[in-house]
């Protein structure tokens, strides 16, 4: 899962992941409808790296914590690996664009 905490209010947010494309194959992204819809549909842009941008419907924000996203996997091989955001691209966007993201922490996974 993807989750977001924030106490200002959002109006969108680009994500950058990377993962292991050889211990596992990236198959789905489902978005929370209740934060709002996809600008760009989750999609490898090459092996080990997910992209996608959410945006809050129009006229309304988003405030606390909530699950963005989840994703979802089919593994290869059994090994360790983490899912990173790539940080300088992720971005989560506030009152006149402005970029909140302070802190963006992966997952590290074990596949047996």
């Amino acid at each position: 899962d993807i989750n977001l905490e924030t106490k200002e209010a959002i109006y969108g947010i680009d994500l950058f992941l990377e993962y292991n494309p050889d211990l596992s194959d990236f198959i789905s992204l489902k978005l929370n409808p209740e934060i709002g819809s996809l600008v760009e549909s989750a999609k490898e842009r090459s092996p080990g790296n997910i992209v996608f941008s959410v945006l809050v419907p129009p006229g309304k924000t988003f405030t606390g914590m909530a699950k963005i996203a989840q994703l979802n996997f089919a593994a290869k091989e059994g090994g360790e690996t983490e899912i990173e955001f790539r940080r300088a691209n992720c971005h989560v966007a506030a009152k006149g664009g402005k970029d909140i993201l302070k802190e963006a922490k992966g997952a590290f996974i074990k596949i047996d």
